[in-house]
């Protein structure tokens, strides 16, 4: 089975600071990543949401396909909370909406997956067609010159789930696998160097704002792009699949 891993691993010019080594999460219960399922309006306040306006490093540069050169889209940003190793961080996901082929379409991964060791060889060429930042909270700030065509939607980290919400994602000490374990052993020797953060949900869509451009699919019928709008307004991240993000 294919997993979708992020790797925010080694800190370069994909990563706007590499944190830390500080106590990991010190609870046991799950803290689920959830909002509220109506529409919401970005103060400037939140700090963990879904589209909007991201919050980066003033005049950090936004990123683009290596491809095609234009610009990824803002898909979400979690601030990690105070009982993880990496607080004080937030995690910014970015991914290209208007370009899609055969080697974009999931995060390479090593084969196989569980037991392997990642080094920076690895990461040559990793995040091609997304973009995954990490930045310290005293950093960043709204940036109004990227607005995203996904629809705004505060994130809440909590071990409860009010009813009528809409889950996103969990955190927990341990990636909940699908099936079998299948964690990385160790970066370059040290297994200390691998910690995980967060999941996403299978299956969530993304919500876009009115009159958002459709998000381009494969369609090998079309000879002159390959591509077709999807037929769905909603975006989604990774074809949908629950992703495991790791440090």
């Amino acid at each position: 089975m294919i997993v979708p891993a992020l790797f925010l691993r080694p800190a370069s010019r994909h990563v706007c600071h590499q944190a830390a080594k500080s106590p990991s999460l010190h609870t046991e219960r799950t803290v689920h990543i959830w909002h509220a399922n109506e529409k919401e309006t970005q103060t400037g306040s939140e700090r963990s949401f879904i589209g909007g306006c991201p919050m980066l490093p003033s005049g950090f540069p936004l990123p683009q396909n290596e491809k095609t050169r234009t610009e990824m889209t803002f898909f979400f940003q979690i601030a990690m909370p105070e009982t993880h190793r990496w607080c004080g961080r937030t995690i910014s996901v970015f991914a290209s909406t208007d370009h899609v082929d055969d080697d974009s379409f999931l995060p390479k991964l090593p084969v196989p997956l569980a037991g392997a060791t990642l080094d920076r060889a690895f990461f040559s060429d990793y995040q091609s067609f997304f973009r995954v930042f990490v930045s310290r909270n005293e950093d960043i700030s709204v940036r109004t010159d990227c607005v995203s065509p996904v629809a705004f939607h505060r994130l809440h980290l909590t071990h409860e789930v009010p009813p009528g919400s809409k889950l996103f994602g969990s955190m927990t000490p341990l990636p909940d696998w699908i099936l079998d374990d299948e964690s990385p052993n160790d970066f370059e020797g040290r297994r200390d160097l691998i910690a995980f953060l967060f999941q996403t949900k299978l299956d969530y869509e993304f919500e876009t704002v009115p009159g958002a451009p459709r998000q381009k699919v494969i369609d090998y019928s079309n000879a002159s792009s390959g591509l077709a709008d999807s037929a769905n307004t909603d975006y989604s991240l990774f074809v949908s699949n629950e992703t495991f993000t790791l440090a």
